[in-house]
């Protein structure tokens, strides 16, 4: 059975039901994003495990280690990829046996920056309680290490990974060790279509609970925790029942474009070739560093259509030394981005001319 499978297979059970909501927009405090909708070709997602919270009526750490664990399911390139993430204690500082009945603020990234280029988005996300304290610390460690290589900027070269973390979780599993002690699984879209599940950027909370007893009016965020109260100032630490917070972010531009190496690396090949006056090797390697950020499936349409302008601009105001060129010792992708990046709605209005970029 595959991972997803086995896992949203526990909420067939309305035993394993808990309580899952959104927090208001207008109940963050000092939310630095806007409450727009993921859109296709535009933006990034990112996610988040901002806080947990585990109470004194499970015996964690002695019979039950906590798992915390992700599954998001989405499109990227010309496939659908299942990314997993799995975290213990080791990989998340500060929650361990002495952390009982406290708030730890984790702000703990679950995945890269994600490109959204149409079709859903499915998220499987909770807290497992794992029995066998040794054994399963140690497995869940070497796990949580590996998902640790799935958080990078450039996706596409560790997807080798995703296989045995999933497999790994999948196996802990099907020996019966595991309990889902609070969890979700939502499938979202896009902005612009009927569907109703749009995702956006903002925290959602899973708790320990029956959903009848938690109404998502009560609940606040400040400083990245959850609380409880009336209003925002009469709002106290929620420490009621085991939960978990977690936060999507969205990005429209990456500030990361030194870690896509491959990118990187045909145009460092170009400005060096150029710089040597090897016009016909230069030429090669910048038309490779086109072809690679247009079919990169770690960048966004609008990137794609961005960074490929960009490169190329920039290796054509470089020709014969050219006074527009990005001075020597700053040709990276990156300053690149910064001083020829055009806007993303732009880039998404209209599609470059491919064929005389590449002549």
């Amino acid at each position: 059975m595959p991972l997803l499978d086995k896992l949203t297979s526990f909420f067939s059970d309305p035993a394993h039901k808990r309580a899952y909501f959104w927090i208001p927009y207008n109940h963050i405090e000092n939310a630095d994003f806007t409450d727009e909708e993921l859109t296709a070709g535009k933006h990034y997602f990112r996610l988040w495990i901002a806080e947990m919270f585990l109470d004194k009526r499970v015996d964690w750490f002695r019979e039950w280690y906590p798992m915390a664990h992700t599954l998001v399911s989405f499109q990227f390139g010309d496939q659908n990829l299942q990314v997993p993430h799995v975290a213990g204690a080791g990989q998340l500082q500060g929650v361990g046996e002495q952390s009982l009945a406290k708030m730890i603020s984790l702000n703990h990234q679950l995945t890269s920056l994600m490109p959204f280029n149409g079709g859903t988005v499915e998220l499987v996300a909770g807290l497992l309680a794992m029995k066998g304290k040794d054994y399963v610390a140690s497995v869940v460690k070497v796990m949580g290490d590996l998902s640790k290589l799935l958080v990078v900027p450039q996706l596409s070269t560790a997807l080798g990974l995703a296989l045995p973390i999933a497999s790994g979780v999948q196996d802990l599993l099907g020996g019966g060790s595991g309990q889902m002690r609070l969890g979700m699984h939502e499938t979202y879209v896009g902005a612009g279509g009927t569907g109703k599940n749009v995702l956006h950027p903002g925290f959602f909370a899973v708790i320990d609970g029956n959903a009848t007893d938690y109404d998502a009016a009560e609940f606040w965020v400040k400083g990245g925790r959850l609380f409880r109260g009336a209003s925002m100032a009469a709002s106290v630490p929620f420490e009621d029942a085991s939960h978990m917070l977690f936060q999507v972010e969205f990005r429209e531009k990456r500030d990361d474009w030194m870690s896509l190496k491959s990118i990187q690396d045909a145009y460092n090949e170009a400005v060096r070739q150029q710089g040597e006056g090897e016009d016909e090797k230069a030429e090669l390697a910048i038309k490779r560093a086109i072809v690679l950020a247009r079919t990169s499936p770690d960048l966004t349409r609008a990137d794609r259509n961005r960074v490929a302008l960009a490169v190329k601009e920039d290796f054509d105001q470089g020709k014969g030394g050219g006074e527009k060129a990005v001075p020597a010792g700053q040709r990276n992708l990156a300053s690149v981005m910064e001083q020829r990046g055009i806007d993303v709605e732009a880039a998404l209005a209209e599609e470059p001319d491919w064929e005389a970029m590449l002549k």
